[in-house]
């Protein structure tokens, strides 16, 4: 005699746990006052987007970091694109290493003019994305839209 709840069901709850969680965490602290008890909470954050920049161009500045930011650019490169094929691999797909250079190379050049840190693909994100049934570069997106109207 088998005890538990459907496949169906604990496949949804699997997906809202991490939504379930937030919310729980949200309640308890609203209830319990958990400020009041020396509890430390993130705070207040800052809404908005950063306003759009160019970065200082010292050359300098560039010769000094160039070393560092070639570093980088290889561990985020070689990172991405090992997520990218263990996933790939899951749905039987190729991934083209040429079109994860160019797209990380544009997020990275977003990501400086708008005071952001260096962007790879991480395998822990991927794999959430990849867990909750996400299929298109759209998850990405309504993650990125999700964050910023918060």
């Amino acid at each position: 005699m088998a005890v538990g709840i459907g496949a169906r069901s604990a496949d949804v709850l699997t997906k809202a746990g991490p939504i379930l969680s937030v919310a729980g965490t949200i309640v308890a602290v609203a209830v319990f006052n958990l400020e009041s008890y020396d509890i430390a909470l993130v705070g207040a954050i800052p809404q908005g987007l950063p306003m759009l920049a160019v970065p200082a161009l010292d050359p300098v500045l560039i010769l000094d970091l160039a070393g560092p930011a070639l570093l980088i650019s290889l561990i985020g490169f070689v990172e991405s694109v090992s997520v990218a094929q263990t996933l790939a691999a899951k749905r039987r797909q190729r991934i083209v290493p040429d079109q994860e250079l160019l797209g990380l190379g544009a997020a990275n050049i977003a990501s400086a003019i708008s005071s952001g840190y260096p962007v790879t693909g991480g395998f822990a994100r991927s794999i959430v994305n990849f867990d909750a049934g996400a299929r298109t570069p759209a998850a990405g997106i309504f993650t990125a839209v999700g964050i910023a109207a918060a």
